[in-house]
């Protein structure tokens, strides 16, 4: 099953190249990710819901029809019916997460797949070597999108993960006109603004999912970026959610002339 997981890891991008997944093990905890980082996706909370529901069923194929995730984590408020999502996945679940994922024993990681077929394995290594190799810099906008998932993020963590020293990473991408610290930035800001917008979680909460020491460094790199604080964001970006969905109901009642 780890085995698995990882080749879907390292080649969904061949299917799915606005998200990325991710796998950390923690002791005896396991979590299987999935995160957005294509820029302003509209709907991304259904979005989730499905990629994880998607990524349930793959758990469930690997597995057996006995496997079960100790938790479920979703990236947006709690709807106001959840009757959907609680006949579809077991307890417990958990709304306003930091990312999309399921949380299951790292036992399982260990785990034979009864239905494994190596020939079509073989096939598919043989396809994909035949690949074209994606740019440096998005192959790193993956993996920075990962591993601040994973609260790992680092310039020396992402050489490592591309087998390069940090000097040669450096200049490779200042060849494709970017930068770890750019990438880490627009990252963050696109990670920000999903938190703020489909979650409740605090502003202090934000700030710890992506990195930051605390509320205030959080705040002032935000304000640099948009020009707001976080909360005059949110509240903003609310108050227009609000009007859209008002203007929508408005528009669907019937004409009493």
């Amino acid at each position: 099953v780890g085995s698995a997981l990882r080749s879907l890891i390292e080649h969904l991008h061949q299917h799915d190249q606005g998200a990325v997944p991710n796998l950390s093990v923690s002791g005896n905890r396991a979590e299987l990710g999935y995160a957005i980082y294509e820029k302003d996706v509209p709907a991304a909370d259904q979005i989730y819901a499905a990629a994880i529901a998607i990524t349930f069923r793959i758990m469930r194929e690997l597995c057996g029809s006995g496997w079960r995730p100790s938790e479920v984590l979703l990236p947006f408020r709690k709807p106001r019916d959840t009757v959907p999502f609680r006949q579809f996945f077991p307890p417990p679940l958990r709304f306003d997460a930091g990312q999309a994922a399921l949380v299951f024993p790292a036992a399982w990681l260990g785990h034979a797949v009864a239905s494994a077929d190596h020939e079509a394995l073989r096939r598919v290594e043989i396809l994909l070597r035949g690949q074209q190799p994606t740019e440096l810099a998005n192959r790193a906008r993956r993996a920075v999108r990962a591993m601040l998932a994973q609260g790992q993020a680092s310039e020396d963590a992402l050489a490592c993960a591309f087998d390069m020293s940090r000097r040669t990473l450096v200049r490779h991408l200042q060849q494709e006109g970017t930068s770890y610290q750019a990438i880490l930035k627009e990252t963050r800001l696109e990670v920000a603004c999903q938190l703020l917008r489909d979650t409740g979680k605090s502003i202090d909460q934000v700030a710890d999912t992506l990195g930051y020491s605390g509320a205030s460094p959080f705040t002032r790199a935000f304000k640099g970026w948009t020009g707001r604080t976080p909360a005059d964001w949110r509240s903003r970006n609310d108050a227009t959610r609000s009007g859209d969905v008002e203007s929508s109901r408005a528009s669907r009642r019937p004409s009493r002339s």
